[in-house]
């Protein structure tokens, strides 16, 4: 069975596999640290 196939005659499994994906992201996006301040060092 080819992938598209399988996606749509299984829409109950695609979206779970989009919500999946979806919060996979939404914890990678929370946990990627962001440093408002970063160290520079000025030109003399």
């Amino acid at each position: 069975m080819n992938l598209p196939k399988l996606f749509v005659d299984r829409p109950i499994t695609t979206i779970m596999v989009f919500l999946g994906i979806l919060a996979v992201g939404l914890v990678s996006l929370v946990k990627l640290p962001i440093d408002l301040f970063p160290d520079i060092e000025n030109p003399v």
